[in-house]
């Protein structure tokens, strides 16, 4: 029944991925007519890349979790390709972490529910490192060098507009400061690269999110990354969904009760 579930969200989704997949900034008004156009269709809208947001939705309903609190690793814009505005829309708040600063003032003003980091997430200690600004609407912008040199190899050097020196915090610091009692309930990643060594370091006991959504695409191929999936199924998560560019875990006690 689960599964047949979450097939039936995958399925009501597609029109309201396409709704809410757009590279520039959307205009009120343009948002308005798509939510009153799905509406009239009897869809569901989605404001994720591929429909993630509205899996994730349905699992938080199974789990009766209505405001779920979330942290948004590589958050983006507010409302386009976005994992968490959905729930924000559903009265669920949390922390947008977001290093572009093309997004970070943007973000603050159409989430100010939210608190916005303008800050990369690393692996080591507190500091700060390169973060590369790729040509297009930024979501290639990254702080992994062998991502960045990949991307000018494949488009040549215009590829690359600016390294830039930005402020780098540890997950555990940034989730002890923000969820000093635990969770967040919902935890969505995409960092270009990085989601897999940034997820290893953790502390699933302390900090464990009930649904992760994480950036499983294996690069340079349409397959998925196993690496993520076997670290998730190590630390008692199972795969609920997800596209050839995402993947979602639930926390598998909370699926036997």
């Amino acid at each position: 029944m689960l599964v047949a579930l979450f097939f039936g969200i995958v399925i009501g989704c597609s029109l309201g991925g396409f709704a809410g997949w757009e590279h520039a900034q959307p205009e009120p008004q343009a948002r308005s007519a798509t939510t009153t156009l799905g509406a009239a269709l009897g869809a569901k809208i989605s404001y994720a890349q591929q429909g993630e947001d509205l899996i994730v939705r349905g699992i938080f309903d199974l789990l009766h979790v209505a405001q779920p609190s979330y942290i948004d690793i590589g958050a983006y814009h507010p409302t386009v390709n976005n994992n968490t505005y959905l729930l924000y829309l559903g009265g669920s708040r949390g922390v947008l972490v977001e290093p572009n600063p093309a997004f970070t003032e943007l973000l603050r003003s159409m989430r100010p529910g939210d608190h916005v980091l303008p800050i990369g997430i690393g692996v080591a200690e507190d500091g700060a490192a390169d973060y590369y600004v790729i040509a297009g609407p930024g979501q290639d912008n990254t702080f992994s060098k062998a991502n960045a040199d990949e991307l000018v190899r494949q488009h040549g050097p215009s590829a690359l507009r600016a390294v830039l020196k930005m402020p780098l915090r540890t997950l555990s610091h940034v989730l002890d400061e923000e969820f000093p009692r635990g969770g967040p309930d919902f935890f969505s990643i995409d960092i270009e690269g990085l989601d897999l060594d940034v997820l290893k370091t953790l502390d699933f006991q302390r900090h464990r999110p009930k649904v992760f959504c994480v950036e499983t695409m294996a690069e340079g191929a349409i397959g998925v990354d196993d690496d993520v999936t076997v670290l998730m199924k190590a630390h008692g998560y199972a795969k609920a969904g997800g596209n050839r560019v995402n993947s979602i875990f639930v926390d598998e006690k909370l699926l036997t009760r």
